[in-house]
């Protein structure tokens, strides 16, 4: 028996069974969350290769499966991955328990978890980019759903995804027809800048976060942010395997310094527009460029630790999605608007929503006690003790993104919004609410309780540690 085609046939059955529209927004959300959670552990926990007893029938996984010539491998070194991307998916599902982002939310989620995850696991793994792009096809329904009409965005982050693809797949065939080593710098030279494109899609790397700002003004909040984290979390896990695969990236010092300076270009720009921004949605999508951006500086230092606190921030990063979609979507289902004059004063008609969305905005900014803070001090420890000269725009994007956050806040908490009666939140909507507040604090308080698990996803990329 095969374990990539047990992932595959159970993403396939998640996606119809939470897509019946009978079954009601409870129910499928439940099992949308804890199926693609179940997925995660069988990616990461399942016996491999290992006879196996279950019920007096021995069992064999199988980590390969071959489909068209190409193969599906749940290798030692991705497994983590694999497993990591369930697991977010599972976190985000679980918020459709109370966020309604559209009928097509669950099973075009569940189904884009489960290409995201077939995309990490695809050997050769350069040919991901294709996987990648049906994802993103996936998620224009997502984003797209019929009462929100941000086709804009939707169409955007699909032709995004299919230059990736292009890109990825021109890569590989130069990669394949050229025989690059590090030993002809030449030939590197001329695969690196067509790779790098392929990946800047994935990061979101200007040009190609321009999906994010419609989505913002019309995509449902909690659908937006689930496709930035996915996205970006397998972007990253791509990115560190070609570090990981080819020398000759890794060994190239442009290659470094093309990140930084990506970085540095992602925190001016996100620092600039958000501060400028009269919607709360849009401001939020610039300070998560600044976070993007930062994350990126950590991929350009060309250290292991560099790499660790990559992954750590993006874990973080995905808490912080959460927390704002949820909350900033129960706050303009109570005010009728995310714009600037509709939510002052706001925290004091919906404390729960609004504590809930600034509390995810502090986090992606790096605000201290939230969940973001300590990957971003670790980083600007780890810049400042290798003589970085990139070390400060660390504690730069955090200010840019905190002012930004604190402005809302400002804004939220200003006064009394004038309404006679308050919009009721259901008890499983404050319960969420107060659990997800809860959660970025603790992961800000005590980091040490998640980040040596979250760093154990990349530990079987061995070259990027030797």
């Amino acid at each position: 028996m095969s374990a990539p085609l047990i992932l595959v046939l159970a993403t396939l059955g998640l996606a119809v069974v939470s897509g019946v529209e009978r079954l009601g927004r409870i129910p499928a959300a439940l099992i949308a969350g804890l199926g693609s959670l179940a997925l995660g552990a069988i990616s990461l926990l399942a016996p491999l290769d290992v006879p196996f007893q279950v019920g007096g029938l021995a069992l064999k996984l199988d980590p390969n499966l071959e489909i068209l010539g190409r193969s599906l491998e749940l290798a030692p070194g991705i497994r983590s991955g694999v497993g990591f991307i369930f697991v977010i998916g599972g976190y985000l599902f679980l918020g459709g328990l109370v966020a309604d982002p559209g009928r097509y939310f669950l099973p075009m989620g569940i189904l884009a978890v489960g290409l995201l995850a077939a995309s990490l696991m695809v050997q050769p793994f350069l040919y991901s980019g294709v996987l990648v792009m049906l994802a993103a096809a996936a998620f224009v329904l997502v984003l797209a759903s019929p009462d929100r009409h941000a086709e804009r965005a939707a169409l955007r982050l699909l032709a995004f995804a299919t230059f990736g693809m292009m890109m990825t797949l021109v890569a590989a065939w130069m990669i394949d027809r050229l025989g690059v080593t590090t030993g002809s710098p030449e030939r590197a030279g001329s695969v690196i800048p067509v790779l790098a494109l392929g990946l800047a899609v994935l990061l979101f790397v200007p040009p190609f976060h321009l999906w994010l700002p419609p989505g913002a003004d019309r995509a449902h909040p909690y659908a937006l942010t689930s496709v930035a984290a996915l996205m970006q979390a397998s972007g990253l896990f791509l990115a560190l395997r070609v570090l990981d695969s080819f020398a000759w990236v890794r060994a190239d010092p442009s290659v470094r310094l093309a990140m930084t300076a990506a970085g540095v270009s992602m925190i001016l720009l996100g620092g600039i527009w958000a501060l400028a921004q009269v919607r709360l949605a849009r401001a939020f999508v610039y300070v998560l460029l600044i976070d993007l951006g930062i994350g990126m500086l950590a991929l350009g230092s060309g250290t292991a630790i560099g790499y660790q606190l990559a992954m750590g921030m993006s874990a973080a990063r995905v808490v912080g999605l959460g927390a704002w979609g949820l909350g900033t979507t129960l706050l303009a289902a109570g005010m009728g608007t995310d714009e600037l004059d509709g939510l002052r004063g706001s925290g004091f008609v919906l404390p729960i929503p609004a504590v809930l969305s600034l509390a995810g905005l502090l986090s992606v900014a790096g605000f201290p006690l939230t969940a973001g803070f300590p990957g971003k001090w670790g980083l600007t420890a780890h810049l400042l003790g290798e003589g970085s000269a990139a070390w400060w725009w660390v504690p730069a994007g955090v200010v840019l993104g905190v002012v930004a956050g604190l402005q809302w806040l400002s804004v939220i908490f200003a006064g009394a919004a004038g309404r006679e009666q308050r919009p009721e939140l259901t008890p499983l909507a404050r319960a969420l609410g107060i659990g997800g507040v809860i959660i970025v604090i603790l992961l800000g308080l005590f980091p040490q309780v998640a980040y040596p698990l979250i760093i154990g996803v990349i530990s079987g990329l061995q070259a990027l540690f030797a």
